[in-house]
């Protein structure tokens, strides 16, 4: 059946044109008590004319969020992220948004996602003592619904692995002291501090005959009659 252009009165078309870049064919069917299919005729009626174009999903959700808000979208999603400290999961539920268009959004974006252990610093810095104190509460509480539970006697002293805490040692290579608990000490006789001391003092203990894969240094013979042909 050929489509009509006359079901479709002008200012059902004008809303249409005005409504397509930001709304859904579904939606503008149910707003305008028409068909989706007779609304997906009309709009291809409208491209093939010129009259509109194609919007990507991601240009209408920024339309709607700029007509919305009155804010271009980068700086918008930036301030509710960084500045406001509001999750992905509050941004979806004030913006009216999925997480995932959110998230994609501002990986398009360019912006920066803070992690776990940023948020925390951003809510831990800006808080009172009173106010870290409900945080940790809450956290130990959220803790405990999913079965974990504190136990103290099995902390510090009480623990079966307890050796006493922090030792302090000396350093076999640059003679600083340093702390560590016993139970990373596993060579007494090759105790360090850091990395680099560990790597200087493998290089001298583990040098020439000390060392495993020595096969008696540079041989210097170079065959019956060397000290004639060099000559030449």
């Amino acid at each position: 059946m050929a489509f009509k252009e006359d079901w479709w009165t002008d200012e059902e078309v004008q809303y249409l044109i005005e409504n397509v870049m930001f709304k859904t064919t579904k939606v503008i069917a149910e707003e305008l008590n028409r068909t989706e299919s007779s609304t997906r005729h009309k709009l291809k009626f409208l491209r093939q004319k010129g009259i509109i174009g194609y919007t990507p999903r991601e240009n209408k959700t920024v339309f709607k969020l700029e007509s919305k808000f009155d804010l271009p979208i980068k700086e918008l999603l930036y301030n509710m992220h960084w500045i406001d400290e509001k999750s992905i999961k509050t941004m979806s539920i004030e913006l009216e948004f999925s997480r995932k268009c959110i998230s994609d959004l501002m990986d398009s974006l360019n912006i920066k996602r803070r992690g776990m252990s940023e948020s925390l610093n951003n809510r831990y810095k800006h808080s009172t003592e009173e106010e870290r104190k409900a945080i940790t509460k809450k956290a130990n509480e959220a803790l405990r619904s999913r079965g974990y539970v504190p136990r103290p006697h099995m902390a510090g002293e009480n623990h079966r692995n307890w050796k006493g805490g922090l030792g302090t040692y000396t350093c076999c290579h640059c003679g600083k002291e340093f702390e560590r608990p016993p139970s990373h000490i596993h060579n007494p006789g090759f105790l360090v501090c850091s990395d680099a001391c560990r790597c200087a003092e493998m290089a001298i203990r583990f040098r020439d005959d000390n060392n495993s894969q020595w096969r008696g240094g540079k041989i210097k013979r170079r065959g019956n009659g060397w000290e004639k042909l060099k000559l030449w």
